[in-house]
């Protein structure tokens, strides 16, 4: 019996600035619940000037991503988990990955968004406050993270 696969997107801000290494370290025991439970992902951790922020792209059956995004948002790594996006999706964009973690600065951000939604991306908070921003953001990462 096949589930409907389901996605959710959300955007949040870092309360602390981590490293690769401190958030692979944080990652592990989720990848395994996530494998666990079929779900599988993007966490993309962003950074400027102004601060830190969190964007995460979850995907699988539609009761494991929900119980993944209460987990998440009860994580005191970060506040203002806001959902951009929910629903059922047709195929996976990260269908090899528990959770892939992907670091970037602000520039490297903007321009990959810029390559899917055009050039009036200024800078990193205006760009996570824009929900089409975002999904050109992961529709990136997922294109150059294969």
């Amino acid at each position: 019996m096949s589930s409907i696969l389901y996605q959710l997107l959300y955007v949040s801000t870092a309360v602390v600035d981590l490293n690769e290494r401190e958030l692979e370290t944080l990652l592990g025991p989720s990848r395994l619940k996530n494998e666990a439970a079929d779900v599988t992902g993007l966490l993309l951790h962003l950074h400027d000037a102004r601060g830190a922020y969190f964007v995460q792209h979850l995907e699988g059956p539609q009761r494991a991503v929900q119980q993944a995004f209460e987990r998440i948002s009860r994580d005191e790594l970060h506040v203002q988990a806001t959902v951009l996006h929910c629903g059922q999706a047709e195929r996976r964009a990260f269908a090899a990955w528990p959770m892939r973690l992907l670091m970037l600065e602000a520039e490297p951000a903007l321009d990959l968004a810029k390559t899917v939604a055009g050039p009036n991306r200024t800078n990193l908070v205006d760009l996570l406050a824009d929900r089409s921003g975002v999904q050109s953001l992961i529709t990136s990462c997922a294109a150059v993270a294969h």
